[in-house]
């Protein structure tokens, strides 16, 4: 995350769409919890909504994977689980590597893979399927990869050329648009603020000379009575000489008395001073955020030449496969449509073949959205619609459930959750969520069966993929922002009954 001068596009959004709110939002993104400031901090309440709803797992173990040569942690970009119960996990950049833990994190190998490993899946015949850059891979369960083709959504980019072009140019004319009436609008703050800061200066200096010439009158007003006082007692005229005490103790000039009221009202100009400069510097970083952020961006008004760099990025950024899973015979690949903002499902067979688009127009956050395919249908986290969705193989959907809630347990919080979804060993549904970390289940249905447990992951909308040990008695959460993987284990595993455990209880 950028810092001091430099914000992140999440920042500068707010700035464009809530210029009120710059300040506040860049002060909290150099504290670190822009989302929790925005969103509130639901950390505490999925504590309490657990608490009642008697979580079933705790934190027990978290798992770092580090480069050979040194302890630095390797990116992680996602994972799952195979059927012996180890754990599957993609990390590095291009080419890719796939690092395999047993169930406790301990290291037992690792595969290469010609490919940034940005999703991967396991199949129940033990193949491993393996999406990124546009590419698609299934390995058998000893790493070799066995078949090799590119994803079906990237044939659509040569056919779609002119679409992408159009968005592309209204995109930058309304973010043109955008930036001129924001600018204004900062130059204009800033203003207003330096005049308001310019006269509370003012105001404490003028304060500052009354208190000092009450003082000095103050003065003169003792030292009169004081003289007054010691050329009677002495029986000399006033103004006569030493001063003399007739006890023998040396006379202590009195503390001129203090304006409480200029003081508090001092303090209280000053507060509203230290507040504005604050905000005054916010809003210049602000703005010269946006302004470094317009001459990136051409200000909106590109040549050809600009227009197809533009269009060459765009593509490059939508070539990233966002989840992939296997059901029976079916494949199932998410992705970024290739002309607007959502995201689609494509289904094909185990050899990549036989492609087709059966969903599509998914809202999702941050470039996340997870389906899984199993054996009741495609489950996908809608993080945007704050949701789970249940289709066929079809594409026809053929249920949703959840909806956004700050508070409660059976909505989901932050701003766009679930995140990803797993399967339970009886088919439960169990979704995660960012920012509070809060793990439920549901029933293949959507009936909610309550809280799992909850996992200290980062801030912020996070990529946190989630699997299930067979056994239910483990839960795995990817933590991207740490690049980590977080283990739930069960809650005293002896004392649960056989038929908790049957039920799905994890």
């Amino acid at each position: 995350m950028r810092r001091n001068r430099q914000y992140s596009v999440l920042t500068i959004l707010v700035a464009l769409a809530f210029p009120a709110l710059w300040p506040v939002a860049a002060q909290a993104e150099e504290a670190g919890g822009l989302w929790r400031l925005l969103l509130g901090d639901s950390s505490q309440e999925s504590a309490e909504h657990g608490e009642k709803a008697h979580a079933t797992h705790e934190q027990a173990e978290m798992v770092k994977i580090t480069a050979t040569a040194d302890s630095t942690a390797l990116p992680l970009h996602d994972f799952c689980l195979n059927t012996d119960g180890n754990i599957l996990a993609g990390v590095g950049g291009e080419p890719g590597e796939i690092r395999i833990l047993d169930s406790d994190g301990k290291y037992l190998a690792t595969w290469s893979v010609p490919i940034k490993v940005e999703a991967v899946g396991i199949a129940q015949d033990g193949h491993v399927y393996v999406g990124g850059s546009g590419k698609l891979l299934k390995l058998d369960g000893e790493g070799k990869v066995v078949r090799e083709a590119v994803s079906p959504h990237i044939a659509t980019f040569e056919t779609n050329q002119e679409a992408i072009r159009e968005e592309l140019v209204k995109q930058y004319e309304q973010q043109a648009k955008m930036l001129g009436q924001q600018l204004k609008t900062y130059e204009k703050r800033i203003d207003q603020l330096q005049e308001k800061i310019g006269k509370q200066e003012e105001e404490i200096e003028a304060l500052d000379a009354l208190m000092h010439a009450n003082v000095e009158s103050a003065e003169g007003e003792t030292d009169m009575v004081e003289d007054a006082g010691v050329s009677a007692v002495a029986g000399k005229p006033e103004g006569d000489g030493e001063k003399e005490n007739t006890n023998g103790v040396e006379q202590k000039k009195a503390t001129p008395p203090i304006d409480q009221n200029a003081i508090r009202e001092k303090q209280s100009i000053a507060r509203r001073l230290l507040r504005d400069k604050r905000m005054l510097k916010a809003f210049q970083n602000g703005l010269e955020s946006i302004k470094e952020y317009a001459e990136q961006t051409g200000g909106g008004e590109l040549t050809d030449a600009q227009i197809d760099a533009q269009v060459k990025r765009m593509l490059q950024r939508k070539q990233k496969i966002s989840s992939i899973s296997a059901a029976g015979e079916d494949v199932f690949v998410t992705c970024l449509a290739t002309v607007g903002h959502g995201f689609d499902i494509w289904r094909m067979d185990q050899q990549f073949e036989n492609a087709k688009k059966i969903v599509e127009g998914l809202s999702g956050c941050c470039g996340q959205m997870d389906a899984r395919g199993g054996p009741d249908g495609l489950y996908v986290a809608e993080n945007g619609r704050h949701r789970v969705c249940k289709y066929d193989r079809e594409g026809e959907l053929l249920k949703t459930w959840g909806k956004g809630a700050r508070k409660g347990l059976r909505g989901f919080g932050g701003c766009c959750n679930p995140k990803n979804v797993a399967f339970g060993p009886q088919g439960e549904v169990y979704t995660v969520e960012d920012t509070s970390g809060r793990v439920k289940h549901y029933s293949p249905d959507g009936e909610l069966l309550g809280l799992v447990g909850t996992v200290q992951i980062g801030d912020g909308c996070l990529d946190i993929s989630i699997a299930v040990s067979a056994s239910g008695d483990r839960v795995y959460v990817l933590d991207t922002d740490a690049d980590r993987i977080v283990i739930l284990k069960r809650k005293n595993v002896a004392e649960e009954s056989p038929n908790h455990e049957e039920a799905g209880g994890g």
